[in-house]
């Protein structure tokens, strides 16, 4: 198939080459590497160039590992994932560049490739900090959040709408609520997801939820940051402030609830995380005490809707036995209950009469 093979001429790995795409392949692979220490794409273009005129078919297996014996892709484009492997660690903006480079000279396929690792690359390695972030303060083990997960989401955009709604389903279905945490705290959902998917639509329902939740993130952050100030100068508007912000959060909180616009995965906790707010182990006693004293203000029908969720809860407790599936344990569900109970009866004494 090759004129200019010959016989054992060169071998890379169990791949046999001929002289010319021996040296063709030496040289970008050099001019890659030297593209990688200036951080520019100049001399990347060029080894892409070079790389374009491998056009034999070779078995993609010399390569690629779990791939069908029989696949074969060009000699270029395969060696062109090489040259790849040994760019990491590197920026995403140089990533950008290298995908950039290869719609340019043609090797859109290539580019695609580099982009689908970019993706795996922060949803899994998490930026090269940790593989996994362990839900550590879950006794049961087994739940796992993906610390690049926000970063994973934005690169997905450039790979069209099903990557991402791959990656946020993942999400919904086996992340953690720490991860889930993490993804609305590093970006803006609702401008970066929607902008950056260029005119396409993902999964109405799961930017929704992603946006309104950050939006009761926000103002849980502020209610902490208010009973912070109380706590330092003993002023009453401080506290005042950060009962209105919680308040806030649960109220949009039962919105999100009624529309059903809230993963089965996650409504036991972000319940918990809304009305037991600052009640952890981090929080002093004094505050926790307080806090525990002045329950949400919610009317009569949102703190129904509330309890009406916390039964079905403890109800999926019972018959399952793990809070992997609701987010929220045993011990957990009865303060939220109590804390609700405590805020029908004051709203009962505000209104004066149940109706």
């Amino acid at each position: 198939e090759n004129k200019y093979l010959v016989s054992q001429d060169f071998l890379l790995g169990s791949l046999e080459v001929d002289m010319r795409e021996y040296f063709i392949l030496e040289y970008a692979m050099q001019l890659a590497l030297k593209s990688r220490k200036s951080h520019s794409p100049i001399n990347w273009r060029y080894a892409l160039a070079y790389l374009k005129t491998l056009t034999r078919p070779v078995p993609a297996s010399a390569f690629f590992r779990s791939v069908e014996k029989t696949l074969k892709v060009p000699l270029g484009f395969a060696y062109g994932h090489i040259v790849i492997e040994r760019q990491f660690p590197i920026s995403d903006l140089y990533v950008s560049k290298l995908i950039n480079e290869c719609n340019q000279v043609g090797l859109s396929e290539l580019g695609q490739s580099i982009l689908r690792q970019r993706i795996m690359y922060w949803w899994c390695l998490g930026g090269g900090r940790s593989k996994y972030l362990l839900e550590t303060s879950n006794p049961e083990g087994g739940e796992t959040g993906f610390l690049g997960s926000a970063n994973a989401l934005l690169w997905s955009q450039k790979s069209g709408v099903d990557m991402s709604n791959s990656l946020l389903t993942l999400l919904f279905d086996h992340g953690s609520t720490s991860a889930l945490n993490m993804l609305v705290e590093h970006m803006s959902i609702s401008s970066h997801l929607t902008d950056a998917s260029g005119g396409l639509s993902l999964d109405a329902a799961a930017i929704s939820f992603l946006s309104t939740y950050q939006q009761i993130r926000t103002r849980l952050k502020e209610a902490t940051r208010a009973l912070a100030l109380y706590e330092t100068s003993g002023l009453e508007k401080y506290l005042h402030d950060a009962w209105s912000e919680r308040d806030m959060a649960a109220s949009t909180l039962v919105k999100m609830l009624k529309w059903n616009n809230v993963p089965d995965r996650f409504r036991g906790a972000v319940i918990r995380d809304v009305i037991l707010w600052e009640t952890g182990k981090n929080t002093s006693d004094n505050l926790v005490s307080l806090v525990l004293k002045n329950p949400v203000s919610l009317s009569l029908s949102d703190t129904s809707v509330l309890i009406n969720v916390i039964e079905q809860l403890e109800f999926t407790l019972g018959s399952k036995g793990c809070k992997n599936k609701i987010g929220i344990g045993k011990e957990e569900l009865a303060a939220v209950r109590l804390n609700l109970l405590q805020s029908l009866a004051r709203s009962v004494i505000m209104m004066g009469s149940v109706s």
